[in-house]
């Protein structure tokens, strides 16, 4: 499976504004040939304090149906 975006409302940083991730899919980056990724990698990218490790503990959470906390809202 793979993910086009994902939307994460009142969940820890993002609310309900600019709350949208979108993914880039293999063919996009094939393109240029001067990225190096392999086929199975995800790379997340950003400044600090912009949501990447928020990104990857909701996929964590729904992956491995762990119980979600009032801290994480």
């Amino acid at each position: 499976m793979y993910l086009k975006s994902l939307t994460l409302d009142n969940f820890r940083k993002y609310r309900t504004k600019n709350n949208t991730v979108y993914f880039v899919s293999a063919p996009d980056y094939k393109k240029d040939n001067s990225v190096n990724i392999a086929p199975k990698t995800t790379l997340i990218v950003g400044k600090n304090n912009t949501g990447k490790t928020s990104i990857v503990c909701s996929l964590n959470k729904l992956l491995e149906r762990e119980k979600f906390l009032a801290s994480d809202f």
